[in-house]
């Protein structure tokens, strides 16, 4: 395998990710930062754990692992676009139009809906549009999964404290409450939010201001141009309560059928 160290496609807190070749496939290899610890450890096996048994085409695909290195490797399929988050923020690149619209959030649903339905459910617990790749055709699919957990573990260690990122992130988990399928909804709802408006979620607060407002049950102002029936989709995605929030199951039906109907179908056409 080869690939390119100054070919950087993006950087998180724990990884670098590098554009590659692995037999004279384009493909994207993620590097950890600095050599495993014992907690390094068991993130890295817990996220490959994970995706080596996910298998969606709205899922990011894991093709291999290389631990010979120094900095161990992942070599995951490779989307030319890049992720959601940075796409929707560029300023030189034109809103999304309608069919991106529905194509993307049709297809986070749908991957959601796959996770959600593993045997056991995996929840992936830091979905934000950072962790939603595009790739040909403006396809999107789900990536990430170091914080992600397999709904039965979960429960085993509810006690502990869950990583993230405070804007996408559902009150329960801030507040180390009960975590179910329902804080991914509640993520979902913000990137529903943030596709509408192009805007960060709590844009200029601080972490503890964020935390502090969705604690509080205060969420970002929709835009006069945002649809009603798409406002109350949002709404019921980000209910404070979450035995009030929609399930993925139904959550990709109502945004197929709301989106189609609100913004044009698959052929640009309204329905």
């Amino acid at each position: 395998m080869k690939f390119f160290f100054l070919d950087l496609l993006g950087e998180g807190a724990f990884s670098k990710v590098y554009r590659g070749y692995y037999q004279a496939a384009e493909v994207a290899v993620k590097m950890l930062k600095v050599p495993l610890n014992a907690q390094d450890k068991n993130y890295f096996a817990a996220e490959v754990s994970l995706l080596r048994d996910l298998r969606h085409p709205r899922v990011v695909l894991l093709l291999g692992v290389c631990t010979d290195t120094k900095l161990p490797l992942m070599v995951l399929e490779y989307m030319s676009s890049g992720n959601l988050f940075n796409i929707l923020h560029d300023t030189r690149r034109s809103p999304l139009d309608h069919v991106e619209f529905y194509q993307i959030s049709s297809d986070i649903a749908a991957g959601m809906v796959y996770l959600h339905n593993n045997r056991p459910p995996v929840l992936h617990l830091d979905l934000k549009s950072m962790n939603v790749l595009i790739g040909a055709g403006n396809r999107a699919k789900i990536a990430d999964f170091g914080f992600s957990k397999h709904e039965a573990d979960l429960k085993a260690a509810k006690n502990k404290q869950i990583q993230g990122s405070p804007g996408w992130m559902a009150p329960e988990l801030l507040l180390n409450g009960e975590v179910t399928v329902k804080a991914d909804v509640y993520s979902f709802g913000i990137i529903l939010w943030e596709m509408v408006t192009r805007k960060h979620p709590y844009e200029g607060c601080s972490m503890f201001q964020v935390c502090a407002q969705v604690r509080l049950n205060q969420r970002p102002e929709f835009p006069d141009h945002c649809p009603s029936e798409l406002r109350k989709l949002i709404q019921k995605c980000w209910h404070h309560n979450p035995a009030k929030r929609l399930i993925f199951k139904v959550s990709s039906i109502f945004v197929s059928n709301k989106v189609t109907y609100l913004f044009g179908n698959a052929n640009g056409h309204q329905v």
